[in-house]
């Protein structure tokens, strides 16, 4: 029997990637929903693959029984509350959410007890950071077992073709104060400040920003430090941002008003390339490193591949609760290889 995989969020520029992956395969009955029903049809047009389309708001989910018989919901908007996964593990449907919004990753860890209650798996950790950082970190661990540091650079182009909401979650996110697990205690840090220096695309400064990657990591056995910094290719602007940040100007970008001004103006003056890179270095108590990268085009792009190459490991998985991605992917050569077919190929040391 063909498996039925809802995808929320379908129409939307990584959803559409995802779908787009998925009717290639030709192993699913593919669901295509969301708000508005317009631009699912327009997609469901350029698919090979027959398909259904189902209407669904995220903010006003009221009828589990609208994802009756599907093996796996792919979630492609920040949902508001844990109502949906829920639905899901409840009705035994595997979940996966490629969200990067540590909010979201609350509402998945308080469905995770029902989760693991009716054996049903629901996947965070999927695309960039977190997701591919992830899959790094567990390679360099792996070669460094006694590694108590691990440091993570995120690299990401200005010229990309970011969603809003991609967008606005940058922006809330450079005036912010957070912590950072740091020589075993948890440290307040304000984002984008207290650079360092590494070679991603060329020697450039990174500052720290809260990804995900860095809360989920710290659970990892033996770290003390864990930490995610952030550049962007161009690196006059990532030096004006510093800048800002350091004035407390950075405030500004908060409101709402400038974050449509700014949107506009980013999606119109190509300030930098759609290149990304991702770094990870752990370290040991004797200095001793392990390190590894990747680097390519197009985030929604690897994203959307990510997302695709973890379907059939979720549907497989004999798993319980909530998962990473590297607790999903077993074989790292393997699933590198298969995000390298896909038409923009990325470069990647291990």
């Amino acid at each position: 029997m063909t498996d039925r995989i809802i995808i929320i969020g379908a129409s939307g520029a990584v959803g559409s990637a995802i779908v787009k992956h998925l009717d290639r395969q030709h192993n699913y009955k593919l669901i295509l929903a969301g708000r508005r029903t317009a631009p699912l049809e327009q997609l469901k047009q350029s698919l090979v693959s027959d398909t259904e389309i189902l209407q669904v708001d995220v903010a006003r989910f009221n009828d589990p029984g609208v994802l009756k018989g599907a093996a796996l919901v792919i979630m492609c908007v920040d949902i508001p509350d844990s109502r949906i996964p829920e639905a899901c593990v409840e009705q035994g449907i595997r979940y996966m959410d490629i969200s990067a919004s540590r909010q979201v990753l609350q509402y998945l860890e308080q469905t995770d007890a029902l989760a693991q209650e009716n054996k049903t798996p629901m996947l965070f950790s999927v695309g960039l950071a977190p997701g591919l950082t992830n899959l790094l970190a567990k390679n360099v661990l792996d070669q460094l077992p006694d590694a108590g540091a691990l440091e993570i650079y995120v690299l990401l182009g200005l010229g990309e073709a970011h969603g809003d909401q991609a967008f606005q979650w940058t922006f809330e996110n450079l005036h912010k104060t957070y912590s950072i697990h740091q020589d075993g205690f948890e440290k307040p840090v304000k984002s984008f400040t207290e650079s360092q220096t590494t070679d991603l695309l060329g020697q450039r400064k990174f500052y720290l920003f809260d990804f995900v990657d860095q809360h989920i990591l710290k659970k990892e056995k033996g770290l003390q430090s864990v930490s995610t910094r952030l550049a962007f290719d161009n690196r006059f602007f990532t030096s004006v941002v510093g800048f800002l940040r350091s004035t407390g100007l950075t405030k500004i970008y908060r409101n709402k008003q400038v974050q449509r001004v700014m949107m506009r103006l980013l999606k119109k003056i190509r300030l930098g390339s759609d290149v990304y890179g991702i770094k990870v270095i752990a370290r040991n108590e004797a200095g001793k490193t392990e390190s590894a990268f990747l680097q390519g085009h197009n985030e929604g792009a690897v994203t959307a591949a990510v997302a695709a190459g973890m379907v059939p490991l979720l549907l497989e998985s004999k798993a319980s609760g909530l998962l990473h991605s590297h607790e999903l992917v077993k074989d790292l050569p393997a699933f590198f290889a298969l995000l390298n077919q896909n038409d923009n190929p990325r470069m990647v040391r291990l």
